[in-house]
């Protein structure tokens, strides 16, 4: 019985002893199959053999933080959303204003049947709007009277010529659209949320919530 369990106790100690070894040998195959590493080589792949076709190779990292490096275009264009967003959140109160103001006019203007009734009520909001805006639009920069152009033509679903066309007359709508050209502008242009205005229409969309709208 003794002999026995000295036997087995022999026999575990070898089998022990001979998994060390294979597990040595295995892992020397592995970085032996890595091969020399160079200048640019940055992550070490241990890689073993499954037989003589098929392997798999694994390594362990530490979390990183990646961070992307802007092109000089790129940080032109982050300016320009930068400003943009700033106009935007400038301007918006005012269009809002003065698509209420129109609004109003509309609905006042359906229940009037005589132009002279109609044509003083156009003079008292042209005097209303004058009073409401004119100090406000003044402080603005021309990149903002743009930007306040397009918001009122989203709002209004009219470009800036056809309501001043509709509510003043078509002599100061043509005066108002040559001015506008000496200036790079275009009173004529129509809102375009999905072609040319999309990136503004994305900044609307989040400033316009803080005022409950969409």
């Amino acid at each position: 019985m003794p002999q026995l369990l000295h036997y087995i106790k022999a026999s575990r100690c070898w089998f022990r002893y001979t998994q060390l070894m294979l597990l040595f040998l295995f892992k020397l195959n592995a970085f032996a199959q890595m091969g020399p590493t160079g200048p640019n080589d940055t992550i070490p792949v241990l890689v073993y053999k499954i037989n003589a076709t098929d392997s798999f190779a694994f390594f362990y990292m530490n979390s990183i933080e990646v961070r992307g490096i802007l092109t000089p275009e790129g940080k032109i264009a982050k300016k320009k959303l930068y400003l943009l967003r700033r106009y935007i959140e400038n301007v918006y109160p005012l269009a809002i204003q003065a698509t209420a103001t129109l609004n109003q006019l509309n609905s006042e203007l359906e229940v009037l049947n005589s132009r002279k009734e109609k044509r003083q009520l156009r003079k008292l909001t042209e005097v209303q709007l004058k009073d409401q805006f004119t100090k406000k639009i003044k402080n603005l920069c021309y990149a903002e009277g743009k930007v306040l152009c397009k918001l009122i033509s989203r709002e209004t679903k009219q470009s800036v010529y056809e309501i001043i066309k509709n509510y003043k007359n078509g002599i100061n709508a043509r005066v108002w659209q040559t001015v506008s050209f000496f200036f790079d502008g275009n009173l004529k242009a129509q809102y375009d949320p999905n072609g040319i205005d999309m990136e503004m229409e994305m900044i609307v969309r989040e400033v316009a919530r803080r005022y409950g709208r969409t």
